[in-house]
């Protein structure tokens, strides 16, 4: 299914006639136009979109529609008990993605890996005037829980 063209054919002619392109030029911008993809629309037939991993790769949503907002997202294992699999939820959307491969996912999935840290604490002891050994628990610093790589959706 094709997207539907921001002008129609018959504007981009007079405004090919304007420019003084020839008409087989001026049937090249038709063309143009018509495989150009267009937001929250499938990308149009014919149109060869770049495999994930390419920086110019065009993000689509679960309906196969071009999102240019999203981003692609490749999680790294950061050891071995890394599960191969993530589950990711927000937006009351589910998101799967697998350690090591690339996905298209949304904005608010990239918010919800940078707000994700894991708390280092180490124990010490309390100060206490009865003498016991007591340990206090203190944060020492926090790190990120995700390790990813990530490319913006290609532009059109």
């Amino acid at each position: 299914m094709a997207g539907k063209p921001m002008v129609t054919e018959e504007q981009l002619i007079k405004m090919a006639q304007k420019q003084d392109l020839t008409p087989e030029e001026a049937a090249r911008l038709v063309e143009i136009e018509k495989t150009t993809p267009v937001p929250g629309q499938p990308l149009p037939e014919g149109f060869v979109n770049p495999p994930r991993g390419d920086p110019r790769h065009l993000c689509l949503d679960k309906r196969g529609a071009f999102q240019p907002t999203w981003f692609q997202l490749r999680l790294h294992k950061r050891d071995k008990n890394t599960p191969a699999v993530q589950y990711f939820a927000c937006a009351k959307n589910k998101y799967t993605v697998p350690v090591g491969k690339w996905v298209d996912v949304p904005p608010a999935i990239i918010d919800v890996l940078n707000m994700a840290v894991e708390q280092q604490v180490e124990n010490v002891p309390a100060d206490d005037e009865l003498g016991t050994n007591k340990m206090e628990v203190r944060l020492v610093g926090e790190n990120p829980r995700f390790s990813y790589q990530l490319y913006a959706s290609g532009r059109v």
